[in-house]
C-alpha cells in the first residue's frame, strides 16, 4: 500500500499535543525502529514535508503504520498526530501504542 492509499482509510486515531512535532516524529522513529518483530527488520522512514512530519514503518517491505505530524502555529502552539494502520489487529498493536506513549 502506498502513503496515499493508506491516509484515504480511517485513521488509528488523532491526537494533539503540546510537544514540538519534531520531538513526537523523532520519539516515534526510535519507539518503532526499536520494536521487536518476528521474522522480519523493520525499517522506518523519516520525511519532512511542509507540514511537519511523517514516519513510516515498514516490516517485510511492506507499509505498516504511518504517522502524520503536523504543529499548529500560535500563541497555544500543538502537535497533532495522526496515525494511520494497515496491519489488521483486534486491540492495539505494540506500534499503535508506542505512537501514543509519543504524545506525552
Amino acid at each position: 500500500m502506498t502513503p496515499q492509499k493508506l491516509r484515504t482509510t480511517a485513521p488509528a486515531f488523532i491526537v494533539k499535543s503540546s510537544q514540538t512535532s519534531e520531538q513526537i516524529a523523532m520519539c516515534i522513529s526510535e519507539q518503532w525502529k526499536n520494536a521487536t518483530v518476528i521474522g522480519s527488520s523493520p525499517i522506518v522512514s523519516n520525511k519532512k514535508p511542509q507540514t511537519g512530519y511523517t514516519v513510516q514503518l515498514f516490516i517485510g517491505g511492506n507499509l505498516s503504520h504511518m504517522a502524520d505530524v503536523a504543529s499548529s502555529i500560535g500563541e497555544n502552539e500543538q502537535s497533532m498526530t495522526t496515525v494511520f494502520s494497515n496491519v489488521f489487529a483486534i486491540g492495539e498493536t505494540p506500534s499503535l501504542k508506542a505512537a501514543l506513549n509519543c504524545q506525552n
